[in-house]
């Protein structure tokens, strides 16, 4: 895989690129997310803007974001 690409993104998401010691504008955005959803462990799954505090396992998560649904999909069922 070519990292150039890969580099240069992560060096752009500072507000001085290449600078790691400045701001990092995607971290920052994910800090006011967090705090908007009132999450305190992260990362972590949010269902409906709602945060899922159940077991973190394929089959629990699954169960929860069926369970969300007014109207459950076949696979749900």
């Amino acid at each position: 895989m070519d990292q150039g690409p890969v580099m240069e993104c992560v060096n752009n998401s500072f507000s001085e690129p290449g600078n790691y010691k400045s701001d990092n504008r995607i971290l920052a955005d994910d800090r006011k997310w967090q705090r908007l959803m009132e999450i305190h462990e992260h990362p972590s799954v949010s269902i409906n803007n709602h945060t899922y505090h159940g077991d973190l396992d394929g089959e629990d998560i699954a169960r929860a974001v069926c369970a969300s649904f007014d109207t459950r999909p076949e696979f749900c069922k």
